[in-house]
């Protein structure tokens, strides 16, 4: 009976690291946003010969201020294919793996894009993973936009002010 629990113990271990084999490329950045932009990818990660080879790519960034980002990622090879079929395209912040966001691709364009709405200040990163489907050299590409969401005393000034120029232009109106 122990050698039987043994042999199966060994078959199940066996099998679980056959499932759990990581990228066979990483990569990973710290991107500095000029102006809330920043473009990534790696630009020779993908050689000729890499069919079927995986990967694991990790970009960082900070936000200053209550934000929204958007992004998108595209593959470019040298056959008429897109060269990679993208698994995951996913926004987090750092120190937590729930998703702030999740990328999905738009049939329209062939661009995987995200959209994270209303992210706290912090440090974020954004996993890029998939598999490449062609024997030919690829590479992919992308670009993260990060726009500040305007606080509530902004949009308070702003009714504020055109209550103002309401009041002025119906003064005006008046007296004319």
């Amino acid at each position: 009976m122990k050698k039987i629990t043994s042999i199966l113990l060994g078959l199940v271990l066996a099998a679980a690291t056959a499932f759990a084999s990581a990228a066979d490329f990483t990569y990973s950045e710290n991107l500095r946003l000029l102006d809330g932009t920043a473009g990534f990818g790696p630009l020779n990660e993908f050689a000729a010969g890499s069919l079927g080879k995986t990967f694991s790519d990790t970009y960082y960034f900070t936000i200053p201020a209550l934000s929204s980002a958007v992004s998108n990622v595209s593959a470019i090879s040298f056959d008429d294919t897109t060269g990679i079929d993208f698994s995951l395209f996913s926004l987090y912040k750092v120190g937590s793996n729930v998703a702030a966001a999740t990328g999905s691709l738009n049939a329209d364009s062939g661009l995987w894009v995200l959209s994270g709405n209303n992210l706290s200040s912090g440090s974020y990163y954004f996993k890029v993973e998939g598999t490449v489907s062609t024997a030919d050299a690829v590479i992919y590409s992308g670009n993260l936009t990060v726009t500040a969401v305007p606080e509530a005393e902004t949009y308070a000034m702003l009714l504020a002010g055109l209550g103002l120029l309401g009041f002025v232009a119906r003064r005006r109106k008046a007296v004319a």
